[in-house]
């Protein structure tokens, strides 16, 4: 028999906005009606709502399994990325000078993010005056405008976002460093690259003033965030997002 429209799943409130809770709330729906179906319901209809509710068991089965892939042990870190990850910036400059000659491109990366997130630009001129310093910045200069084979577009892209933190005198040519992290993105697929570190591009190339050679880029990002009623805009963090606005004002 013809559903009737009191059969229809009617979402309401924050669920016209939130995937999450429409979700839920349909799953709630597809459960009481199959467990309190209708005297007017044909068998047909039965095996509509028990599909529907095995369909939405199977969807929460999948979001479980995501969730417990997402958890598995981290990945032992060596003693010395430990250390250039606890460490203060100063400190980590320190580490730098004694065992910077032997660090993997990894680890160099994450001194490098260490000294440009700890520190004020005060002491990132001062941290600059330094030899191992210097030259740490001139092996990153040097990752970014030619990236080795297997080096993750998130490493890129932070990297990326640390560069512009420091004095300009140690980004060499913006376009040269930042531009091929800007044409991996723009070649990539979009499901390939997470909200924010795409959004730490676009605000990097801004920083860094040249984002003007890179207006189609900026186009691309943002057509993907805003699709589907904003869906990836969710996945940007507040610093991100404001970021990004920030850095599209500069692309006009």
């Amino acid at each position: 028999m013809k559903r009737t429209a009191s059969d229809a799943f009617q979402p309401d409130g924050v669920a016209f906005l939130d995937p999450k809770v429409y979700f839920q709330q349909w799953q709630q729906h597809c459960f009481a009606a199959s467990s309190t179906p209708s005297t007017s319901q044909s068998r047909a209809g039965s095996t509509v709502g028990t599909e529907a509710v095995g369909l939405a068991t199977a969807l929460g089965h999948q979001g479980s399994t995501y969730a417990a892939s997402t958890t598995a042990a981290p990945t032992e870190k060596s003693e010395v990325m430990q250390q250039v990850e606890e460490a203060s910036a100063v400190k980590c400059a320190t580490i730098v000078k004694e065992k910077g000659a032997n660090f993997t491109t990894a680890v160099a990366l994450e001194a490098f993010n260490t000294m440009a997130t700890k520190s004020s630009f005060k002491l990132r001129e001062e941290l600059c005056r330094q030899p191992q310093v210097k030259r740490l910045c001139k092996r990153v200069q040097g990752l970014l405008a030619k990236p080795p084979p297997g080096i993750s577009f998130e490493m890129l892209s932070r990297a990326a976002w640390n560069m512009v933190h420091f004095p300009e005198e140690v980004r060499g040519d913006a376009q040269a460093t930042m531009g091929p992290t800007a044409n991996s993105l723009g070649a990539s697929q979009a499901s390939d690259w997470k909200a924010n570190s795409a959004a730490r591009i676009i605000w990097s190339l801004a920083k860094a003033e040249v984002i003007a050679h890179y207006k189609p880029l900026v186009s691309q990002v943002v057509a993907e965030l805003v699709a589907f009623r904003g869906r990836r805009i969710k996945e940007l963090t507040d610093e991100s997002l404001i970021g990004l606005q920030w850095a599209i004002a500069r692309a006009r």
